[in-house]
């Protein structure tokens, strides 16, 4: 397995940690959350908690075409750590401190994927493998 591909599995399974631990410290009631939120006018936090609930799905379809779309993944793993600080931060009282745990591996491992990628297409371009 390429490294591209084994650090985009990486961030896959480091977003299924993320969403996993703010559903267990929200007791499962992502949708009461979502709600007040949106109550609270806190428009922007409730399309945030509803992006890093979904950040798994897109980040398996978006991992299949790594390979192909490296900018894509780029523009994809940065913004969704700008998302996630930001919503882990404004939830930060009703979430456990292991969600800061979750959230620094999720920031090395997209860098890491990032900075991968894009030299990865540098590779390939070069010597027309990976």
């Amino acid at each position: 397995m390429n490294p591209v591909r084994l650090l985009a599995a990486a961030m896959v399974a480091a977003s299924i940690a993320v969403t996993t631990v703010i559903l267990v410290d929200i007791d499962g009631d992502a949708i009461a959350l979502g709600e007040r939120l949106n109550d609270q006018d806190e428009l922007v936090y409730a399309v945030g908690l509803w992006w890093v609930l979904a950040a798994p799905i897109v980040f398996v379809l978006a991992a299949v075409a790594v390979r192909e779309e490296q900018w894509r993944w780029v523009v994809l793993s940065l913004a969704h750590l700008v998302v996630l600080v930001t919503e882990v931060r404004f939830l930060d009282d009703e979430l456990s401190d292991g969600i800061w745990i979750a959230v620094g591996i999720s920031i090395v491992l997209g860098v890491i994927s990032c900075v991968a990628a894009v030299g990865a297409r540098k590779d390939w371009r070069a010597h027309g493998r990976w």
